[in-house]
């Protein structure tokens, strides 16, 4: 984990490397352990070799949850995937209308 720790340090400021590095476990710890409800509507998608493959609406709300809110906000697990799947959802949808827009037009 040092040479996570090391990264971060090329970046940030060591106190807020350190508070990075371990937010940055949170969120990789939480989708590890709840792949199976992300493997869902193109979130995330496991490969038969083991790993998770996860779309940009589901990186960012994870994001959004263990760095925006305050941890006094997270609840339960069961709440944490709720609002993340939401949250990626209601990204994805204002994000791609700019993708079918330029289809369309093709």
């Amino acid at each position: 984990m040092s040479g996570l720790r090391e990264y971060f340090e090329e970046f940030y400021e060591r106190d807020h490397a350190v508070r990075n590095v371990g937010r940055f476990m949170m969120i990789l710890s939480h989708l590890a352990k709840h792949t199976d409800y992300y493997d869902s509507e193109l979130f995330g998608v496991s490969s038969q070799g083991g790993v998770f493959y996860m779309s940009p609406g589901l990186l960012r709300a994870a994001h959004w949850y263990f760095t925006a809110l305050p941890s006094t906000a997270w609840g339960s697990d069961e709440v944490a995937v709720v609002r993340i799947k939401d949250w990626a959802r209601r990204w994805t949808a204002e994000n791609s209308a700019g993708d079918e827009e330029s289809t369309a037009a093709e």
